[in-house]
């Protein structure tokens, strides 16, 4: 693991730095900002929204519906006035293996939306971060920290302008990389995909060329 970016006086590391404080003691447990976010500082680009993971508390009934996600509409709510949705779940819940047990987005008028990746506490969420299925994902920020964090394998892909993914990249996600990255070369990691499961616009030979 490396260190990217120094984030003082970014304005939206304080957005972060906020967000991960306020949602880590709601629930009593840690929160990490990874993925979109933190590329994008790095990278230059336009934030698009915040993802934040959360390691889901234990859970009583609906404690999370009922009292968690509440509280945190709050506090989205003295942090950006009250042009806040109310928190709208994506998908459905997630099977036992996943890392992901559910998540909430909420929508902030003139602003990027917030998800929040509730986590199996099984999973560590640098973990999480560092196995993200596509190369330049694979960066966070933490609460604790004033850097952007990134894998070597981020750090290799920004420097050769080549990134990777792997079977677990969705082909939706995987869409929204091709167009934000088109500068950069983008193909498997694994000689195992099969062609089907890969978009024609970016097949590509199996190996990396790093």
């Amino acid at each position: 693991m490396t260190c990217g970016t120094d984030l003082v006086g970014i304005r939206d590391f304080g957005i972060i730095k906020e967000l991960l404080q306020n949602v880590s003691q709601i629930t009593n447990t840690d929160a990490i900002c990874a993925g979109g976010a933190a590329r994008d500082i790095i990278t230059e680009h336009n934030i698009s929204d915040y993802d934040i993971y959360v390691k889901t508390p234990n859970l009583i009934g609906n404690t999370l519906e009922d009292f968690i996600l509440p509280a945190i509409h709050q506090k989205l709510i003295e942090m950006f006035g009250k042009d806040v949705s109310d928190p709208s779940q994506i998908g459905e819940p997630w099977y036992e293996d996943s890392y992901i047990y559910r998540i909430y987005e909420f929508n902030i008028l003139h602003m990027q939306n917030i998800q929040f990746i509730f986590t199996n506490p099984k999973w560590n969420l640098v973990n999480i971060a560092e196995q993200f299925p596509f190369s330049l994902s694979q960066a966070w920020i933490t609460k604790e920290s004033l850097t952007v964090h990134t894998t070597p394998l981020f750090d290799k892909s920004l420097e050769k302008r080549i990134a990777v993914y792997n079977h677990r990249c969705r082909s939706a996600y995987l869409s929204k990389m091709i167009i934000k990255f088109r500068g950069f070369a983008i193909m498997p990691i694994n000689h195992a995909f099969s062609q089907a499961q890969i978009p024609s616009a970016i097949r590509a030979p199996m190996e990396i060329p790093f």
